[in-house]
């Protein structure tokens, strides 16, 4: 008889096992008379293409070389002996020879795409040996080299969908409400969802950014500074997505945001999402989250990388797409403070409704401390207009009109407004250290009948006080200012309790009065009152209504007013409305005038 033909085995090589099989196609058992054709046999039976003998008797088959390689990786002790074949080894405990079934056909099953990839072609190598026994033809963006079984995206690239796709770059976990931080686009739940998938959704509708959020949500925008800062940076973005349970799709109103397009960053231009125009964005290679690009910042900005797009420095603010500086209304922070601010007195180079006109303005801050001079609102609020939106602008004188307007029938005629301290005027100093917490309040008025403006400080939450009055040299120790205690008597105008002066009785003829405007306890908070408010707000008087205008009688005054942010608490009519009933009395609050 002629002896059995054998075909000779193809090893690949020793690699790991455990209870989960790296060969998990078929497990044959343990056998007494194990060889390597045996087991061959058995895996040829079954139709597995790759085989592997273990711990001397037993005997596995697969049909995934890449996972029966790189589930454990290689091992170095596949020493035990064949039971069925002294001569041969068959591998050790948990470890095990790995052959190819068909030696005389390598390719059976395409070990080219056992890594996921779908489109690779494979070609056996005559006298090849282990892993060089065939070369793959890869797919888009995938090559393999003689250490792996299968293709693999290259760098820059991963698998999604059997092919490989752009690396998307992650910015960032970041929050979300109703109002959508990417408020281009929701493309609803998927129960698939993976980064890749939403990814694709955002390049079908061209939006530069996009985010994952609760696990199958997809949204998209244009805007990055928006994404980032409408609702903050976020810590729970821990769901896994839907369709790949390896990925992280977001959490509850929190999102993962990613740039759509990772080869090109700056599509969407990024810098110029605050706002600004004219700024230039670069790529910066193998740069992350907001370091994946750099910004060139128009004059008076700049940009740092927790910032999405450049923001006007220190000192300017924006205005028309560029950063220019500008008289603060209501409130610059970036002048060392969450001040408020209000216009207190004027300059108008032009009159007419046609021209522009040029404003400069003195500020006085939420505490009183005037940076410039202390001229009263009164002086200013005539030729001003607010224009709604956070900016005064001048209002035009009016023209004169060819007859007199008719009189109002028992309308008494208004008084004309009192006339501003001279910029001369006299005043004690308030050292930077008295009054500077920030639960107290200070502010410049009039404690006697000297002329010389003095200094209150007052701790809302505790009734503590104190001032610095002239008539006591202006000093600033406890001793002399009374704090935290100090009596009535050291500023009856602001501590004390006497009732003003009597007014004078009316007179006869509407045309000669000359009183002045009462002092009502009625008010509009004009600079902001951070206790009453329960933040360092700043307000804008936007209307106001009048219950009295006579002499005898204190008005009464309703005011709407806009916080420092723009928003309008009651109504948004303009300041112009309001402004000719108003007297500001220099200490931070308006009233009414008569």
């Amino acid at each position: 008889m002629c002896p059995s033909l054998f075909v000779v085995q193809k090893q690949i090589g020793c690699f790991g096992d455990h209870l989960e099989r790296a060969l998990d196609g078929y497990y044959f058992g343990y056998q007494t008379d194990m060889t390597v054709e045996v087991c061959a046999s058995k895996a040829r039976s079954q139709g597995f293409p790759y085989f592997g003998v273990q711990a001397g008797g037993h005997c596995l088959a697969g049909n995934n070389l890449t996972r029966a390689l790189t589930l454990y990786g290689p091992a170095s002790a596949c020493t035990s002996k064949c039971t069925g074949n002294n001569n041969q080894y068959c591998g050790g405990s948990f470890q095990q020879n790995v052959y190819f079934t068909y030696p005389e056909d390598v390719c059976r099953g395409n070990p080219c795409d056992d890594g996921g990839l779908q489109g690779s072609t494979c070609t056996a190598v005559p006298g090849g040996s282990g892993l060089n026994a065939y070369s793959c033809s890869c797919p888009a963006n995938s090559a393999r080299n003689s250490s792996q079984a299968s293709c693999t995206c290259n760098s820059g690239y991963s698998l999604s969908g059997g092919a490989c796709g752009l690396v998307q770059k992650q910015i960032g976990c970041f929050g979300d409400h109703l109002e959508r931080a990417l408020d281009g686009y929701y493309f609803g739940y998927q129960t698939d969802m993976t980064v890749e998938v939403c990814a694709s959704k955002a390049r079908s509708q061209g939006f530069p950014y996009f985010g994952v959020q609760a696990g199958g949500h997809c949204l998209a925008g244009n805007n990055l500074t928006r994404a980032l800062t409408l609702y903050g940076p976020a810590s729970a973005c821990t769901s896994k997505c839907t369709g790949n349970n390896n990925q992280y799709c977001g959490g509850s109103f929190q999102q993962n945001v990613y740039f759509t397009y990772p080869e090109d960053v700056c599509r969407g231009n990024p810098c110029d999402d605050g706002g600004l125009q004219g700024s230039t964005c670069t790529a910066v290679p193998g740069g992350s989250g907001l370091n994946a690009y750099n910004c060139s910042c128009p004059a008076n900005s700049a940009r740092n990388s927790s910032q999405a797009s450049c923001t006007c420095n220190s000192g300017y603010s924006l205005s028309g797409g560029a950063c220019g500086p500008a008289c603060p209304w209501p409130g610059d922070p970036s002048l060392g403070g969450s001040y408020a601010f209000s216009c207190s007195s004027c300059t108008v180079s032009s009159s007419t409704a046609t021209a522009p006109c040029t404003l400069s303005c003195n500020c006085r801050d939420v505490s009183g401390y005037t940076h410039y001079s202390s001229l009263p609102l009164a002086a200013c609020a005539s030729k001003l207009v607010d224009n709604n939106n956070g900016q005064l602008t001048c209002r035009a004188e009016p023209q004169p009109s060819l007859s007199p307007p008719p009189t109002p029938l028992l309308a008494p005629r208004p008084l004309p407004s009192p006339p501003p301290p001279p910029s001369s005027m006299r005043r004690c100093d308030k050292p930077s250290w008295w009054c500077g917490d920030t639960n107290q309040v200070a502010k410049q008025v009039f404690c006697d009948d000297d002329g010389t403006l003095d200094w209150i400080c007052v701790e809302p939450s505790t009734g503590k006080r104190g001032a610095i009055t002239s008539k006591l040299s202006c000093a600033s120790d406890d001793s002399r200012t009374g704090w935290p205690n100090a009596p009535s008597s050291l500023c009856p105008s602001e501590f004390g309790t006497a009732s003003p002066p009597p007014l004078p009785p009316p007179v006869s003829s509407p045309s000669s009065l000359t009183r002045s405007p009462p002092q009502s306890t009625s008010s509009c908070p004009w600079a902001g009152d951070p206790s009453s408010v329960g933040g360092s707000y700043a307000f804008s008087c936007s209307s106001c209504t009048v219950s009295s205008s006579t002499a005898t009688a204190p008005c009464t005054l309703a005011c709407y007013c806009r916080d420092g942010s723009g928003y309008t608490r009651s109504s948004s009519l303009p300041l112009a409305g309001c402004a000719s009933k108003l007297v500001d009395n220099n200490n931070g609050q308006l009233t009414c005038r008569v």
